[in-house]
């Protein structure tokens, strides 16, 4: 630096020239670059590349992968849910309402599913897609009863879904028209959306169902009188 401030500046030349080809050797994992290794060079930043974009097409078809079997599992999820309302509306005849209705018919859902994911030990990354389904049932004016279905991911692991349960009661006094929230939950049913193929867990998504729904119906028979 002394000798550059005095007109010198060969020195500091050959330092950042040094310095330069030293960062580029760490970078291409070469001991020796020199300007008769430029062929060799360019053939490992070629390698990069290509591995580069491999690596960006393998994370796509994951990412792909991923999302197609998360939608598959909503419509199966959806599409049974259907089928068991309808079984149940046929075998209620007549003496219970029961219908879908929209998610935003049951407020703090994401605060419902961080509770349920806590008291089933377990984390509910809200930062990964979710989804809600709700099943809506009346005896009476004074008794009601939802069923919360969420599909959403389980921990930190994108490839890993649950199928949550809550299972709602809500009761209104006839003296005073107030009303009481009671909730209930199942274990979630927990699936790995991985592999291209999910097709055998259909079987399991629709005994969940099915099985969470026995559960609610049970309960609201336990509450008659």
């Amino acid at each position: 630096l002394n000798e550059a401030t005095q007109g010198k500046p060969q020195a500091l030349i050959y330092y950042f020239s040094d310095l330069q080809r030293h960062k580029i050797e760490q970078g291409l994992n070469l001991r020796d670059v020199t300007n008769a290794s430029l062929e060799q060079v360019a053939g490992i930043l070629l390698n990069r590349i290509n591995t580069a974009e491999r690596e960006r097409s393998e994370k796509e078809a994951r990412q792909k992968t991923l999302n197609d079997n998360r939608n598959k599992v909503g419509i199966i999820t959806i599409s049974y849910l259907h089928q068991l309302k309808d079984i149940l509306i046929n075998r209620m005849q007549g003496k219970m309402a029961i219908a879908m209705l929209p998610s935003n018919k049951i407020g703090n859902k994401e605060a419902l599913l961080s509770q349920y994911a806590e008291q089933h030990s377990y984390y509910f990354n809200n930062s990964l897609p979710r989804g809600f389904i709700v099943l809506g049932m009346q005896v009476s004016d004074n008794a009601s009863y939802q069923l919360l279905v969420s599909i959403h991911h389980y921990g930190y692991d994108d490839a890993t879904l649950a199928i949550g349960a809550i299972f709602h009661t809500v009761k209104r006094e006839e003296d005073n028209n107030t009303s009481t929230t009671t909730s209930l939950s199942t274990s979630p049913h927990i699936i790995s959306i991985a592999e291209d193929d999910i097709s055998s867990k259909e079987k399991n998504i629709k005994l969940f169902l099915e099985d969470t729904l026995s559960a609610m119906m049970a309960q609201i028979a336990s509450e008659i009188n």
